[in-house]
Order: structure tokens, then sequence, then C-alpha cells
């Protein structure tokens, strides 16, 4: 999943007169930054050479780690985003969060707020359960069928 993102990025990335950018998947930062002599798509074995020898090592333990995270996660467990927007635990600055790890949930339970467009969208529960993680931090940006919690079913 995240490999295909990042090559895309790259490919894109080679084609195009930008020479730096900087990405974030589920709470991960990746900055890919062209080479200073590679200036047209023809030179594209030199900007992949730079382009991979930022940390490959770094970048693929990364990669996999997320990979293995994601294969322990069950579907039916998972709320995810159904809007891009951003992300608030809180109704207000000031407010406790609606959930934390280890609550208790019921189906209908608000879990988080979701802005876009100015608009608050309350994003509930539909499944019985206690909270086992929280992918987001509060105030991140996030996108469409991006993961936000784990329930654990009751």
């Amino acid at each position: 999943m995240w490999q295909g993102r990042l090559k895309k990025i790259i490919s894109i990335l080679e084609e195009s007169s930008v020479n730096e950018i900087e990405v974030s998947f589920f709470g991960k930062r990746f900055r890919v930054t062209k080479g200073e002599n590679v200036s047209s798509p023809g030179n594209r074995d030199l900007a992949t050479q730079t382009i991979e020898s930022i940390s490959p090592t770094s970048l693929e333990e990364s990669l996999h780690g997320e990979d293995k995270l994601e294969e322990d996660i069950s579907p039916n467990n998972v709320v995810t985003s159904p809007i891009v927007g951003t992300f608030y635990r809180a109704p207000a600055p000031d407010a406790p969060s609606f959930a934390n790890v280890g609550d208790d949930v019921s189906v209908g339970q608000t879990l988080c707020i979701i802005e876009a467009m100015k608009i608050m969208n309350e994003i509930e529960s539909e499944i019985s359960g206690r909270i086992a993680k929280i992918f987001v931090e509060n105030e991140e940006p996030v996108e469409y069928g991006q993961n936000l919690f784990m329930i654990e079913p009751s």
C-alpha cells in the first residue's frame, strides 16, 4: 500500500520540474528530493538513485512495519474517515476527548469530529467495544478511507 503510493509520487516528481515534495501518509512524513543535476525526465536513473539514497533502509522498515500493522487489523473493527478533512478528538480545544484508548464505546456514540469546508461532521461508532488504538493525532488532516480508530468488539 505505502510502496505503491510512494513510487507513484516519485514518478510524478521525476517527470515534473519540481525538485522536492513532502507528503504524509497516516501520520508518517516522507520528503522526496531530486538531485541538483536532475532537470529532465531523460535522467530517470540519476533521479531514482538520488531519491532512493535518502534513506532506503529506514523507508523500507517504515513501509514494512506499517504493512504488518495493517495485516493485524480487521476491517470490521476499524472506523475509517468517510471524508477528507481535519480530525478533532474533542468538540472544543478545552473540552475532554470524545473517546480515548481503553474507553468502552457503543453503537452511535460520537468518536471524533472531522471538519470539512467549515462543516463539523461527527463520526459515530458502528460497533460496540473498547477503543484499542487511535491512529490519528488531534488536528491532523485525514484522507478518505484513512483509519481513525480500532475497536475491539465486546
